[in-house]
């Protein structure tokens, strides 16, 4: 079988295509949106279940030489892709049935609220873009209880909705504990399942954040992040 290049399984996650003929790196930088136009050889992919399915579709177009690990390897994350993608297509079916959420007593969330939070559990991150009044707090909170290592969870907000958050869903309906981070400057902060952040002290916070200390991360009205890198 022709091949086109050569493919490697970098230790630290990423793909790396080497040795592409001209035409076949013009193709894989219009398939693949996070490849700089400017960008030479070798051209890597930060690796995900769903860039294994691309890069394995984009084989079946150009193939590549590979290692028998390698080649192993990119199966392996295929087939959790297919089972994920399996599994997130039953949620959404009408007669999917949530187990039970650890909330307060005779709270539990609506079905479309708990397949918001499955579909994140399943995907690793999810944009909720339900219309206002429907709960998309409450679906993100079903996220957050829906199991142990979801905690501890930071909830970035508009400075006005801190304590709404807090007193009003958190504190209202779960058992989870809820601090609101004060101020820009890091302290040494409380025991807590939840930590409250504001759109405008999160900056004196990235160290703190780039730990990953926070496995879950709720943004509030997410248009305050809409200027990118300079917000």
């Amino acid at each position: 079988m022709r091949t086109y290049g050569k493919l490697l399984y970098l230790d630290d996650g990423r793909w790396a295509f080497v040795q592409l003929e001209p035409h076949v790196v013009i193709r894989l930088k219009q398939l693949f949106s996070q490849v700089a136009k400017e960008a030479i050889l070798p051209i890597t992919l930060t690796n995900s279940l769903s860039t294994a399915a691309d890069v394995n579709w984009f084989l079946q177009r150009y193939p590549m030489e590979m290692s028998d690990l390698d080649r192993a390897m990119l199966d392996d994350f295929v087939s959790r892709y297919t089972k994920n993608a399996a599994e997130m297509g039953r949620i959404i079916l009408p007669d999917w049935t949530p187990e039970k959420y650890n909330f307060k007593e005779g709270i539990q969330p609506y079905q479309y609220q708990a397949q918001a939070a499955e579909l994140t559990a399943k995907r690793g991150s999810l944009l909720l873009m339900d219309d206002v009044g429907l709960g998309k707090s409450f679906s993100a909170m079903a996220m957050m209880v829906r199991e142990d290592h979801a905690l501890p969870a930071a909830v970035v907000v508009e400075a006005h909705l801190t304590d709404q958050w807090k007193e009003e869903y958190i504190e209202s309906a779960t058992n989870l504990r809820c601090h609101i981070i004060d101020g820009t400057r890091p302290y040494s902060l409380p025991k807590s399942d939840v930590y409250i952040f504001k759109y405008s002290n999160i900056h004196g916070w990235t160290d703190i954040a780039s730990r990953g200390i926070f496995p879950t991360v709720i943004w509030d009205e997410p248009q305050s992040l809409r200027r990118g890198g300079d917000t």
